[in-house]
């Protein structure tokens, strides 16, 4: 491959790469207007997950996962997807819509905790079982 052809490529990646990123954008755009408040992870793949969290105060799409630099000691590295290197990136996107059923289901466990707390029936040291 010539150096003209990988600098075709990079744009082509490049387009590509926005794209993927204005439509996780609107994905976190669109649960930021329900404002849940929940936060959640699915796993995607062996030691990768993929979450709904707020990350240095602002509600994100991240990736957590095991930065194995040293198997006695993985690092956990989470990460707004849209930062990721792109093939995390696509990886992540392709998992995004399970994000949504597992916020209705955290959010309506929660509720459910909440509820009970509020109307009595439940122990305010109860466990999050």
């Amino acid at each position: 491959m010539t150096s003209e052809e990988l600098i075709q490529l990079r744009n082509e990646l490049d387009t590509a790469s926005d794209t993927l990123n204005r439509k996780i954008g609107l994905f976190e755009k669109d649960l930021g207007i329900l404002k849940m408040g929940v936060q959640v992870w699915v796993t995607i793949s062996e030691g990768t997950q993929l979450g709904y969290i707020k990350y240095q105060g602002v509600w994100r799409v991240c990736v957590r996962f095991n930065d194995n630099y040293s198997p006695d000691e993985p690092l956990m590295v989470i990460r707004p997807l849209v930062n990721c290197e792109r093939g995390l990136r696509y990886h992540g996107y392709k998992h995004i819509d399970k994000l949504v059923p597992e916020i209705e289901k955290q959010g309506k466990a929660l509720l459910i905790k909440i509820n009970r707390v509020l109307s009595g029936a439940g122990d305010r040291e109860d466990s999050d079982e």
